[in-house]
């Protein structure tokens, strides 16, 4: 148990300081990592494992990280050699693969090793039909309450109320990170708890860090729950990210037994194309409320959003940023940085000219 945990420590130790790029880095990272260099999972599983983030909700490349941890835990170092992708034939094979006696493993030996170690290790039934049923408690309980407290005519404390607004987040978010950010938006910034503005600025700031962009959720507890920041931000990071780990944790043993059957295959490949909709649309959501600018109210000021088009000087910027990542393969930092550097630049110009 302690070889395993030391094993995935030092596997994963450094992925928190330089998975930036969102999910589309992080699966590339952990596919070289995890299939090329360490051979924890064949090529096949680790589609399959991040097929099947992509069918459940919450962080796809977050749970494709975890469920690699999961399958892989038992498998002894020496084991993983041996899977069937790095074992082409028996004449490639590597001196570690020898036997003590010194003699090569015989063809049937070595395919029935790699099929050992194809086989997904997964939790129990019993286990997984125990966090099945704390999906249910973790999703009902806060809902339960808050209902309650709000029939009785009695206030909802913000804690609580910006809790349950994360776990029915982290439920119904499919698709991953790119689908997070339109719908925080309508459960932090319509509730009024964080405006338009500093909702955009904490994306844009987020984006030039390590990490899947459900770690917006724990920046927006900090704000929304002002007075237990540190509260807020434990509230955002367990609401967001629990119900995808207790389902993925849950449904793998049934998955271990399907994923053979061609029709499992479709039904992943269909929820695949669906969520890929869905990451079209958050993008077009964003561009929606992507420009942020202050209009008169009477006699205040207050931030608003609007399309990035009101002023297409922001929606040249977004366009550049897109070509620079996608054509020219600029880290996402980069991207963010240059951002920034228009946005003074513009900020110059317009304080020039109406100075």
């Amino acid at each position: 148990m302690l070889a395993s945990i030391w094993a995935v420590l030092k596997a994963y130790w450094d992925l928190g300081f330089t998975s930036f790029g969102g999910p589309g880095v992080h699966v590339v990272l952990l596919r070289k990592r995890f299939v090329n260099k360490l051979n924890w999972v064949d090529q096949v599983t680790f589609l399959d494992l991040f097929a099947l983030g992509n069918a459940l909700p919450g962080p796809g490349s977050t749970q494709l990280a975890f469920s690699i941890a999961v399958v892989a835990q038992d498998t002894p170092t020496d084991e993983r050699r041996v899977s069937a992708p790095s074992v082409p034939s028996v004449q490639n094979e590597p001196p570690e693969c020898e036997s003590e006696s010194g003699h090569r493993p015989s063809p049937r030996s070595i395919e029935a090793a790699a099929e050992e170690t194809n086989r997904l290790r997964v939790v129990s039934t019993p286990v997984a039909i125990a966090l099945l049923l704390g999906f249910v408690l973790f999703l009902t309980t806060p809902l339960a309450t808050r209902a309650g407290l709000q029939n009785a005519d009695r206030t909802v404390p913000r804690a609580l109320d910006f809790f349950s607004n994360m776990v029915v987040a982290g439920t119904i978010i499919f698709g991953g990170g790119p689908v997070v950010i339109p719908l925080l938006r309508d459960y932090v910034v319509v509730e009024g708890w964080v405006t338009d503005r500093d909702f955009l600025l904490i994306f844009a700031i987020l984006q030039a860090f390590p990490g899947p962009n459900f770690n917006f959720a724990v920046a927006l507890g900090a704000l929304a729950v002002g007075h237990n920041r540190g509260l807020g931000a434990f509230l955002g990071y367990v609401g967001i990210f629990g119900p995808g780990i207790l389902l993925k944790l849950a449904l793998l043993p049934l998955y271990a037994n399907w994923r053979e059957r061609a029709v499992a295959r479709s039904v992943i490949r269909g929820l695949n194309a669906a969520a890929s909709g869905l990451v079209f649309t958050a993008v077009w959501q964003l561009f929606l409320v992507g420009y942020v600018y202050v209009a008169a109210d009477g006699e205040s000021r207050q931030a608003v959003s609007g399309p990035l088009t009101a002023d297409p000087f922001w929606a040249v910027v977004a366009t550049g940023s897109f070509l620079a990542c996608r054509n020219y393969k600029a880290p996402p930092w980069l991207a963010v940085g240059g951002g920034a550097v228009a946005g003074l630049c513009w900020y110059g110009v317009h304080v020039k000219n109406h100075g």
